[in-house]
């Protein structure tokens, strides 16, 4: 896995050797990071300044339209944090959407535009368990518009 030199679409991932079950962070660009896969989706970006945060340039990059991310992570608890500023609507009800964590429900009817405001940062964070060797699948189910996700943080709690 390589290091980005730039903040623009970071994304916070573990990294861990399957001999030694090892486990450190690493801080990466989501093009670069090797351990995760991810199902459709296009980045889009945007200039204006994300309120709610210090971390303006981890908010102005998304990924809009994805429906997976797998984390190949070994089996284990995990805190997995994920962020989003919407920048396209500012009403409610333009971009809704469900996401789930290895198949089952997390979240429903996710807008927000209702929740946090357009150009505002968000953060939801969650507990996976990762087993039988599959790792980590986090979902993302359109109910309208394109589901949108600017970083993700997953950091292992134990075992």
């Amino acid at each position: 896995m390589s290091t980005a030199t730039s903040r623009s679409g970071w994304l916070q991932a573990i990294r861990y050797s399957r001999s030694s079950s090892s486990v450190t962070t690493r801080i990466c660009s989501l093009s670069s990071f090797k351990n995760f896969t991810r199902l459709t989706g296009l980045f889009a970006s945007t200039p204006r300044n994300i309120r709610n945060t210090s971390e303006d340039p981890l908010y102005q990059t998304m990924l809009e339209g994805l429906t997976l991310y797998r984390f190949d992570v070994p089996d284990g608890e995990y805190e997995i944090e994920l962020r989003f500023a919407e920048h396209q609507f500012g009403e409610a009800g333009r971009r809704v959407f469900d996401i789930t964590f290895n198949g089952g429900p997390a979240v429903k009817r996710l807008d927000l535009a209702k929740e946090a405001g357009q150009f505002q940062a968000a953060a939801k964070k969650f507990r996976a368990r990762a087993a039988e060797g599959r790792g980590v699948r986090v979902g993302f189910v359109p109910v309208a518009g394109r589901p949108l996700l600017s970083a993700v943080r997953i950091r292992r709690l134990g075992p």
